[in-house]
Formats: C-alpha cells, sequence, structure tokens
C-alpha cells in the first residue's frame, strides 16, 4: 500500500518498524518514495508490505499461515456512526471470524490449509478465554510485542482489528506481526489518561474485544515475561545502538520528506525519551 506520510506521522511510523525488527520481530517493511502516475510527479509517499510469503522470507520464518479477525462488520458501524453521529452498540467483534491472507492460495494447498486450521483454533481459543496465552502464543515474542507497543507508544496496534499473527509450524505457536502503530509523539506523563491498557483496567465493564487483552495482561506467565522484556527493551545501551545503527538512512529520509513538508520535524531522540519515561515512573 502506498499512502502520504503524513498519515502515520511520517518517519516515526518508519523508525518503530526498525525498532521492532531490531529485536527479531515480524513487521511489514515501510519506508518513502518519489511516485508519479502517467509520468506526472504525486510528490512523496509512505509504502508498507503486504501481508505474503515475502515478508516471512526476509524475516526468515517458514511458510505458514498469517491470520487475522475479519473487521467488516466494524467498519459497518463505524460508516453508521459517521451517518448518525451515533455508536450502535452491536456485536461487531464476535460477529469476527478468523481468515488467512491469501485464502485461496491457503484453502487449495493441503499442507497450508492444514496449518490455517491449526492456527484458526488457537486464536479462536484467544478470541474466546479458553486456553492460556502460553498454551497459544510464542509467549516472548508477544512480550517483546507488547513491550516495543509501550515504548513506542503504539497504541493503535493495541485494538483487535489490526491484530495480525503468523502461524509458526515448527511450534504449532502464533507470533504477533507488529504494522500500522500509529505511535504517540506526545509525552507519556501526559498521556496517562489515554493510555489504552490504564483505560482496560479503569473500565467498569468490559467489552469482549477488551477483554482479550485484560485476560492477557492479568496473565502471570505473560506478564513475567512482558517485564522482563521491557527491562531490557528500556537499557540505555540498547537504544543507543538502534539510534546509531539507523541513522544515516534516518537522516536520508528526513531529508526527503523535508523536501516537501519543509516544516517537518523529527525527534530522533523519541525512543530514547519514552524509555527514560518509563524508568523513572
Amino acid at each position: 500500500s502506498i499512502q502520504t506520510p503524513a498519515s502515520r506521522d511520517f518517519l516515526l511510523e518508519w523508525v518503530t518498524h526498525n525498532f521492532y525488527a531490531s529485536k527479531d520481530m515480524l513487521t511489514t517493511r515501510y519506508g518513502f518514495m518519489p511516485v508519479s502516475i502517467n509520468n506526472r510527479p504525486k510528490g512523496l509517499y509512505a509504502w508498507e508490505e503486504h501481508f505474503a510469503k515475502q515478508l516471512l522470507e526476509f524475516n526468515n520464518r517458514r511458510e505458514g499461515p498469517i491470520i487475522k479477525f475479519t473487521e467488516e462488520s466494524f467498519w459497518q458501524i463505524q460508516k453508521i456512526y459517521i451517518k448518525e453521529k451515533k455508536w450502535q452498540q452491536l456485536p461487531y467483534f464476535e460477529a469476527s471470524v478468523i481468515k488467512p491472507f491469501g485464502e485461496n492460495k491457503t484453502v487449495e494447498s493441503k499442507a497450508l490449509n492444514a496449518q490455517f486450521l491449526n492456527a484458526q483454533k488457537l486464536l479462536k481459543q484467544y478470541k474466546d478465554g479458553t486456553a492460556s496465552p502460553s498454551q497459544i502464543f510464542d509467549i516472548e515474542k508477544l512480550a517483546t510485542y507488547y513491550a516495543m507497543l509501550e515504548i513506542t507508544q503504539a497504541r493503535h496496534g493495541m485494538f483487535w482489528h489490526n491484530h495480525r499473527y503468523y502461524y509458526n509450524p515448527v511450534i504449532d505457536k502464533l507470533e504477533p506481526i507488529a504494522f500500522d502503530g500509529y505511535s504517540n509523539n506526545i509525552p507519556r506523563s501526559a498521556k496517562l489518561e489515554e493510555n489504552f491498557v490504564y483505560k482496560l483496567f479503569s473500565l467498569t465493564e468490559v467489552k469482549p474485544e477488551e477483554k482479550i487483552l485484560t485476560d492477557l495482561f492479568t496473565d502471570s506467565t505473560f506478564l513475567i515475561e512482558y517485564f522482563k522484556k521491557l527491562e531490557k527493551i528500556i537499557d540505555p545501551e540498547f537504544i543507543d545502538t538502534f539510534n546509531m545503527e539507523i541513522s544515516m538512512e534516518q537522516s536520508y529520509y528526513d531529508s526527503l520528506i523535508k523536501m516537501e513538508f519543509p516544516n517537518y520535524y523529527f525527534n530522533p531522540e523519541y525512543i530514547k525519551e519514552s524509555a527514560d519515561e518509563i524508568f523513572s515512573g
């Protein structure tokens, strides 16, 4: 897909994708390039990889299904809300089903279809709360995923309709794929009340699509691993090394963006400052 760099806060989305990849987390490749249509320049666009086998090959994973919750019912309710200015309390999450990307290819392959059925069963158990997270997920990868979403303040990636999972056929577990985090470039201390996880535990009534996260963040096995990963990721040495490794490419993209958006400014210390806020908190 291609879109304006402004749609995901310019350089910040690119930095966060690289941050996830630095810990061997699955994430879509993301970058920027000038686009022309019929030889007419359209300016700079952000591009993002789709959920296909190339994503897995690039990340040294064996081919396997990539799955998601369908979200058609959710977007139908969004359309009603835009039109009527009233949110309809309908069971859009309950109505969602679990499907693979590249559905035709998956069902036509005996091996991939068998793997998809296993993946579907695991994600359905997560949705229904009938198995523990460690039975469903590669728990270290899942803990790393949520720890990195916390540091990058990528609340958008926590919502159920932005969940994407790879079924690892070697270990018969699901592994999260980070994308569309839409990280928040506002100091954490000023937005505690808007912290998605904080909100979850402040609710008097938890919706089914929220329960999958409250169940996860009250699971002791997951929480122990989550805090271990968080402690490692906020280590200043790790963050300094990461910033140094991406600095040249970051400067290049920053100069490209400023050619079209001259007033744009990216704070290269964003991740370090976010980690410092967690550490000091």
